[in-house]
């Protein structure tokens, strides 16, 4: 069985809606290859080795959350991206990105997945960004220390990899802000919402302080690791809606 492309990246836009929030990138259709898939890969972040795969995978579309191009980057396809391109068009593979738009997606999106994930109760938006609220504050069903946390999200998530505490004081967990991925910068939002705790990905170089002035517990679980959650629920919602093979592309990093 078979696809569209078109009819993927159609469904997909009606779905995430990236027009409803700036990005620092094109999302939706980045590189485009055949016109009809059968299969479709996953992954959080292109590179030439998860091209490779999705190419011995047999998949005609690659999905990811950190694309090919950035309003930072030059507007010269050469070393890493010229390889990149090659290999997606060299397999006519298309390639999508959704970044912000499948951050702050209200069931899709990794900052809702980990929510559920956590089983977090009483949820309402959080962490003002680009004139959206990108994630999660809810209530954990059972109040616990800060480290028994951290050490029941890692056993929560599948990948191994970094994960850092910084402590606030002494106050239990019980309301959790949650905005995956590069967002240490809501720190401070987060203080001021009243959560006991702020899940995030990567931490910035004055966390340490901040929290400890704040009175506010940060947890960074790693970027990758707390971004995997978006892509997977994106398989499972192509799986539902078009007879095509799918799979997760899992190479995970350090950050």
């Amino acid at each position: 069985m078979s696809a569209s492309r078109d009819d993927i990246v159609r469904h997909l836009a009606d779905t995430l809606q990236p027009e409803s929030i700036a990005d620092a990138c094109p999302q939706g259709l980045q590189v485009e290859g055949r016109d009809s898939v059968d299969a479709v890969a996953f992954a959080v972040s292109v590179c030439e080795e998860v091209i490779r795969a999705a190419a011995a995978f047999g998949a005609g579309m690659l999905v990811v959350h950190h694309g090919m191009f950035w309003d930072r980057d030059p507007r010269v396809l050469r070393g890493a991206a010229k390889g990149r391109v090659k290999a997606l068009l060299g397999h006519d593979i298309s390639l999508l990105c959704y970044h912000l738009c499948l951050d702050c997606h209200e069931t899709l999106g990794n900052n809702a997945r980990f929510a559920d994930l956590l089983d977090l109760q009483d949820r309402v938006p959080f962490g003002s960004y680009h004139g959206r609220y990108i994630g999660v504050l809810g209530r954990l069903a059972d109040s616990c220390a800060p480290q028994t946390f951290a050490a029941n999200v890692d056993a929560l998530l599948e990948v191994p990899g970094p994960s850092a505490l910084f402590l606030g004081g002494t106050r239990p967990v019980s309301r959790v802000a949650i905005v995956t991925g590069s967002a240490a910068g809501l720190l401070e939002q987060a203080a001021e919402a009243g959560a006991d705790l702020y899940l995030t990905g990567e931490p910035g170089e004055g966390t340490f302080s901040l929290a400890r002035e704040l009175g506010l517990h940060m947890l960074a679980a790693g970027h990758y690791r707390t971004e995997r959650l978006g892509p997977l629920a994106l398989k499972e919602r192509i799986e539902q809606r078009f007879a095509v093979r799918t799979t997760f592309i899992d190479i995970p990093n350090t950050v």
